[in-house]
């Protein structure tokens, strides 16, 4: 039971689920397995499971993380984990499913994937209000980069970043001095958002908000790391082409408008999916949250400010998507925050702050940046909490119409 535990509290952390969420799963899982003294430590990229007491103790550490899931594995894991909470389970056919879940095939082949990566970048372009062109250049570089982050080229893995961010700025510095693009930041972060680190450090604060400083800490640190590599490889490309820094700014010079949004939207869904192979029958599911988060964003930022913005973004998204996760054949929670996730991630407005370093306004945006992430953890802290209190309101008066006593 113990190295069942581990091993799916070992996927669960590569579907970048919290280490609060992942042990209190696997307490779960293993007292409907018949096994109630379980103690469960959990970190970023280990999972501890101890069971038993005295002669009879035992504990089992799973530290072999792979890469990070895919949302059709990400589906498969935690529909599995319903079952395990809910019923008791074969040991080695549990196993054997863990298994299938990581040898699962991508649905789709390579092109259709990058295709997928192109219609992503496509599709965020469109959400940050650019011109036509940018959209255009982004659309066909994202096949390029597409086929890079899909590649898994071993070697390259620890710096990808680097090399990422690097060919990305001198491409896009390149085509924008010779077509005369205004914004090459706008083309950038389409481009690079796949490599950002915002679900990180986001995830850091909310672990830190919960007392779970080892991994909060772990988290902020790994993200930032990854922030700084690609800014790195950004400074890098504009000091080979001899760039003055004024030109990598975020400069809005949007023409399109703000219908845009009923095409973005959908546009970004699609690519996303066919990105990481998710299945289809959750597009309904994830299309209302990607409306519904971004209503919230909009509703923050039109009452209150851009910064805030992120915080009800954050609380509309969160209760939904846990309700979705609650019904019987909804889709896993995960697999409808993500992508909504991507967009209010804090991640690239710090990577707009960090390459604008030198900039009269530099302080003033990685300021922005805390605010960001501090709104977006406490969205997502609150609208938790919400959806709890609600579940637990909804128990009592179900507990009452049955003349049973609420618990």
């Amino acid at each position: 039971m113990r190295e069942l535990a581990a091993r799916v509290g070992a996927g669960m952390a590569q579907s970048f689920d919290s280490v609060a969420s992942i042990e209190s799963t696997l307490t779960k899982v293993c007292a409907a397995q018949g096994v109630d003294d379980a103690i469960v430590l959990a970190f970023p990229t280990a999972v501890v499971v101890q069971t038993g007491g005295g002669e009879q103790s035992g504990v089992q550490v799973d530290t072999n993380f792979g890469g990070s899931l895919r949302y059709d594995q990400i589906a498969a894991l935690y529909t599995y984990i319903k079952v395990l909470k809910s019923q008791h389970v074969d040991l080695g056919m549990a196993n054997q499913e863990l298994d299938n879940i990581a040898n699962l095939s991508p649905r789709y082949p390579w092109f259709v994937r990058v295709l997928g990566y192109s219609l992503f970048a496509a599709g965020f372009s469109l959400i940050l209000q650019p011109t036509l062109a940018t959209v255009i250049t982004c659309t066909l570089l994202g096949l390029l980069i597409g086929a890079i982050y899909l590649a898994k080229i071993p070697t390259l893995q620890l710096v990808l970043p680097v090399v990422v961010s690097f060919l990305v700025t001198a491409v896009v510095l390149l085509i924008a001095g010779r077509f005369g693009l205004e914004d090459p930041v706008r083309i950038l972060v389409p481009l690079l958002v796949i490599f950002l680190p915002g679900a990180a450090i986001t995830i850091g604060v909310i672990e830190l908000a919960s007392n779970q400083m080892v991994a909060g800490a772990s988290r902020l640190v790994s993200g930032t790391v990854t922030l700084l590599l690609l800014a790195f490889g950004i400074f890098a490309a504009t000091a080979l082409l001899d760039v003055p820094p004024e030109v990598v700014q975020d400069i809005p010079v949007g023409t399109i408008g703000p219908w845009v949004m009923v095409i973005a939207i959908p546009i970004y869904l699609v690519g996303l999916m066919l990105l990481f192979c998710s299945p289809w029958k959750y597009f309904p599911w994830m299309l209302v949250i990607l409306i519904v988060t971004y209503l919230g964003q909009l509703f923050g930022s039109v009452v209150f400010s851009a910064q805030l913005s992120g915080f009800f973004g954050a609380l509309a998204m969160t209760p939904l998507a846990l309700w979705f996760d609650s019904l019987p054949n909804g889709p896993s929670k995960l697999v409808t925050i993500l992508p909504a996730f991507w967009m209010i991630v804090p991640g690239a407005s710090g990577l707009m702050a960090i390459v604008g370093i030198g900039a009269d306004q530099s302080r003033g945006s990685l300021d922005s940046v805390v605010v960001t992430v501090i709104a977006i953890a406490l969205g997502i802290l609150t609208g938790t909490a919400l959806f709890n209190s609600l579940h637990k309101v909804q128990h009592y008066w179900a507990a009452r119409r049955a003349g049973a006593p609420a618990s």
